[in-house]
């Protein structure tokens, strides 16, 4: 899919690195850092990077940009409601998920991970349905997908398409001291990143730019 060259160094992390990033026990290929400022991300972003950096914009597009944990959930809903004249009916029957898809999530959940959920579900068509719809690669969903596209994504902008400032998007930034008690409360409860450590070793990845998608605000 991607009509240019990715323009971004990816390396693998230090030795060190990687041993602190094991404590993401759901991760089970590791950690790159990619670009000039390094943002850590899994390994399977290597299969969307390019193509999320390639992606057609439309000026129709709504993105919600964020870092994690700072407000997003609620604003992807605020914005899809101010948009569909507050239909709630609709809001109330289709996932948000379906409604306003994360453009990076496929990369945050390994295979092993993907096939213990839907083993889970085994039986409930409705529930795995969802479990493929979000961990697919969204960027090849939504290049059919009718206008306006509503999006939301957690990666730096300068890895996000050149001329996404064509679309509308909608930027949240939070005080990092209360994003990082929410994300570590977060890893610790999902089981496809499923922190291991204590909330310091978690805060002194924070710190030292050893986390995913760190440094959004910067």
């Amino acid at each position: 899919m991607a009509s240019k060259p990715y323009p971004f160094e990816i390396h693998d992390l230090e030795p060190h690195e990687a041993e602190k990033m094991k404590l993401f026990s759901g991760e089970k290929t590791g950690f790159v850092r990619i670009g000039p400022k390094g943002y850590v991300f899994p390994h399977r972003f290597l299969e969307i990077g390019a193509d999320i950096y390639n992606m057609a914009i439309r000026p129709s597009d709504v993105f919600v940009v964020t870092y994690a944990r700072s407000g997003t959930t609620w604003t992807q809903e605020l914005v899809w409601l101010v948009a569909n004249d507050l239909d709630y009916d609709t809001a109330k029957s289709i996932y948000l998920t379906e409604r306003f898809p994360s453009l990076e999530f496929s990369m945050m959940v390994h295979p092993i991970m993907i096939q213990h959920y839907l083993e889970n579900c085994n039986g409930d068509e409705k529930k795995q349905k969802k479990i493929k719809m979000v961990t697919s690669h969204i960027v090849n969903q939504l290049e059919v997908a009718p206008s306006p596209r509503f999006i939301k994504i957690h990666v730096p902008l300068s890895l996000l398409p050149p001329n996404l400032l064509d679309a509308k998007v909608v930027y949240v930034a939070r005080d990092p001291r209360d994003v990082v008690v929410s994300f570590y409360h977060l890893c610790c409860s999902m089981t496809f990143t499923r922190w291991t450590g204590d909330f310091k070793s978690f805060w002194n990845c924070f710190i030292s730019d050893l986390q995913v998608f760190w440094d959004l605000y910067v």
